[in-house]
């Protein structure tokens, strides 16, 4: 790939030459953008930031900036290089011939050719296949192998160039297979329920893999070397990377702020109609202590206030990495002096992730313990010492205080914006509803925090 380096000045120079006229860029904002585009190509070349030059390159072909140049082309290339993509490196090469068939670039084709060929690797979420080999001096046939190995990690697959006349250890099962990687549009495709060694070895056959179900491998049952195959014929299971369901887990841990409100609890089913004269339900609360100031959250008035959350917990990533479960428990507070109210619940949820996002449902469970002023509109007490002088004590200035149970459903949907692997930190938007048997409480808020962060391939 020597000869490649001699042309990265001049194209970086060649693309940084290009310009439009200013009315012409002000006119179309993509011949800007391409403009802007080729410019930190150019500029991040000459740093060797590769990274860098790999993105814009992505964003001119995703820009209307006609048909790509010789330079754009040859840029990408070398950032794909510098990256061990040694097969979009050939792609991008081979449009770069297209336009402009320089020497140099002939000459890097034919060299891939030589040195690479076309392989696929096909894994499952159960087994994710890994590849161990022995590295050779080339750097860039280095890069080109451990590209290879961080995308079998990330994403359980591998098509690209490897190169040849190298041992692969894929999955660690042990039986060897000769392959032959060649020049042009084939592709050899390899199972990892049928693959363990194999090697590439120029001038070969492709030889059959061995079959996973325990028969024996062709040729009589011995592998393509001549020596005798592990385990008495019977090619031995993939079980190396093997996985169970569970893919990851971490903690979850948020913070944050919310709103909760319910309404007045529904009156008694024996309530008579109310009238003007006699708007609440006679007798509906009877108490032969009337010392006592409690009065519990099923009879109180109508709640409403804003206060703190937390939630503390732990999730389990399944595998493949787009399904999560949790189990967390919570703390959610409303104040509205002279009301408050405290809100503990343990919360069961799935979560669905895709990409930076994490969406949550699930049922929940807990305690409310709520204080303050003014119970429903239709209470009436009753004592041994009379009934309730609503004039002298009006339901809106009793005093309430006491506990009650419910139940009900949480949702959430947040998007992770900070990489603190191997958590995510993210923000997020939630809302749920409960009952208690007599009244909903409805809660919604924003919350803060950071839950297990899912390691996923970024080409």
């Amino acid at each position: 790939m020597r000869g490649l380096n001699r042309l990265i000045l001049a194209s970086g120079l060649a693309v940084g030459a290009m310009s439009y006229a200013a009315p012409a860029l002000a006119q179309d904002p993509d011949a800007a953008a391409c403009f802007s585009a080729r410019e930190e190509m150019k500029k991040l070349a000459t740093k060797n930031a590769w990274a860098g030059v790999e993105r814009k390159y992505d964003e001119l072909t995703k820009l209307s900036c006609g048909t790509l140049k010789f330079d754009d082309h040859f840029l990408g290339a070398q950032a794909a290089k510098y990256q061990g993509k040694t097969y979009e490196m050939y792609e991008r090469l081979t449009r770069a011939k297209g336009i402009d068939a320089k020497p140099d670039v002939v000459s890097e084709l034919e060299a891939i050719d030589a040195r690479y060929g076309r392989v696929e690797i096909k894994g499952t979420f159960k087994v994710l296949p890994t590849v161990e080999v022995v590295m050779p001096f080339s750097p860039d046939e280095r890069k080109s192998i451990e590209w290879a190995q961080k995308v079998l990690v990330e994403t359980g697959s591998f098509k690209g160039m490897l190169p040849i006349d190298i041992e692969y250890k894929v999955n660690g099962a042990g039986y060897i297979v000769p392959i032959t990687p060649h020049a042009g549009p084939d592709w050899q495709a390899f199972d990892l329920h049928s693959v363990g060694l194999w090697k590439a070895a120029a001038g070969g056959k492709v030889a059959a893999p061995p079959p996973p179900d325990g028969n024996p491998p062709p040729d009589g049952g011995k592998p393509p070397d001549g020596g005798k195959p592990p385990d008495g014929g019977k090619p031995p299971k993939a079980t190396s990377g093997a996985q169970g369901n569970i893919d990851s887990a971490g903690p979850v841990a948020m913070i944050g702020f919310n709103y909760l409100s319910s309404g007045e609890p529904k009156a008694p089913d024996n309530c008579p109609a109310p009238t003007a004269d006699v708007p609440w339900c006679p007798d509906s609360y009877t108490d032969d202590t009337p010392a006592s100031a409690d009065y519990m959250p099923t009879q109180i008035g109508a709640l409403g206030g804003a206060g703190l959350s937390a939630e503390v917990g732990a999730e389990v990533v399944f595998t493949g990495k787009k399904f999560a479960a949790s189990g967390t428990v919570a703390y959610s507070g409303a104040f509205a002096p002279p009301d408050s109210a405290h809100l503990f619940r343990g919360w069961l949820a799935g979560s669905f992730r895709p990409g930076n996002a994490r969406i949550t449902f699930g049922p929940t469970y807990g305690v409310v313990v709520a204080q303050g002023q003014g119970v429903a509109s239709w209470y009436d007490r009753t004592t041994d010492l009379g009934n309730q002088d609503h004039t002298a004590y009006p339901n809106d200035l009793l005093r309430f205080g006491g506990t009650a149970t419910m139940a009900g459903f949480q949702f959430t949907a947040g998007y992770g914006l900070l990489d603190l692997e191997p958590l995510m930190g993210l923000v997020e938007l939630g809302g749920s509803w409960a009952t208690d048997g007599d009244r909903s409480y409805i809660n919604a808020g924003v919350r803060f925090g950071v839950v297990p962060h899912i390691k996923r391939f970024k080409g």
